[in-house]
């Protein structure tokens, strides 16, 4: 496995067996980005996965209220529904 980034989500495994959820995805892609400008500009890519991500889930319960589950946190509320849709803005 290679230690640098090129591909991320149910395609890749990481040294992190991450979740495969969209705030992770949008935290590595960062990283992916980089690394791919960097490799096609020959260079060596230098962003390398970090040792810990953001691990975020949330479960809608109905149309406002939801569970939200942030770094092992867990909330119980009316944002954490309507949060879900605003995580890919």
């Amino acid at each position: 496995m290679r230690e640098n980034i090129f591909a991320f989500g149910d395609v890749c495994l990481t040294s992190l067996n991450e979740e495969k959820t969209v705030p992770g995805l949008k935290f590595l892609s960062e990283y992916l980005y980089k690394n791919l400008v960097q490799h096609a500009s020959g260079l060596k890519p230098s962003n390398q996965i970090p040792s810990t991500i953001p691990t975020m889930s949330i479960v809608s319960l109905g149309p406002s209220y939801g569970i939200m589950i942030l770094n092992g946190l867990v909330s119980y509320n009316s944002e954490a529904g309507k949060k879900k849709f605003e995580i890919t803005d």
